[in-house]
């Protein structure tokens, strides 16, 4: 059995005679951002940074990099934020872990002050393929009510863990995406082994 100890929360994982990963206590977690709390889900062991890795995204509004949603800043500030065109035909960010990861959640920072609402329909997703919509989906896509707060933090838990060199938000209409930060919960590599997720 491992424990893995990160910050607030504990993680209990265990392996079946079968090489499976089983979560066996995964307690309630809670975050706070600018003094607002928000719920977490319960999956996945542990952050690793993905700081300063490669992001691209399909287009870019002057100034409001790809990178600026692995900068590590808490900020929701727009100069903090990646941004692409308004109404960009199917707008889509993208960042290259380098090698595969086992991901259990990705979580992203809205956009305070103004235009929260633009996430609404986000997609989360994980896997091999460069091209985004050829990996699965790690949880739901973004609701109005998520969408809603100003600088709010919204969790997507994959359910199951998707093996992943390539973590992307998108949105699959015209519309405009802005992340504030994005960042990553993995699990132990081989709790994904043998699964192949995108090309």
């Amino acid at each position: 059995m491992n424990v893995f100890i990160v910050g607030l929360f504990l993680i209990l994982l265990a392996k079946s005679c079968h090489g499976q990963c089983r979560h066996w206590l995964t307690p309630e977690l809670h975050y706070f951002d600018d003094n607002k709390e928000t719920s977490a889900g319960t999956y996945g062991s542990g952050t690793f940074s993905i700081v300063g890795l490669p992001a691209h995204q399909s287009s870019t509004y002057p100034g409001l990099l790809a990178g600026n949603a692995v900068d590590g800043s808490s900020s929701s500030m727009i100069g903090s934020c990646s941004h692409t065109f308004i109404d960009d035909p199917a707008p889509w960010w993208r960042v290259d872990l380098g090698v595969d990861h086992c991901i259990g959640k990705v979580r992203v920072l809205n956009r305070g002050v103004c235009c929260s609402d633009r996430l609404t329909g986000a997609v989360v997703r994980a896997g091999n393929s460069t091209t985004v919509t050829d990996n699965p989906t790690c949880g739901s896509p973004v609701t109005a009510d998520q969408a809603q707060p100003l600088g709010g933090t919204i969790d997507f838990d994959c359910r199951p863990q998707l093996r992943a060199r390539y973590i992307s938000v998108d949105i699959p209409h015209r519309a405009t995406l802005q992340l504030c930060e994005v960042t990553a919960e993995e699990v132990p590599l081989d709790c994904c082994l043998g699964k192949s997720n995108g090309a």
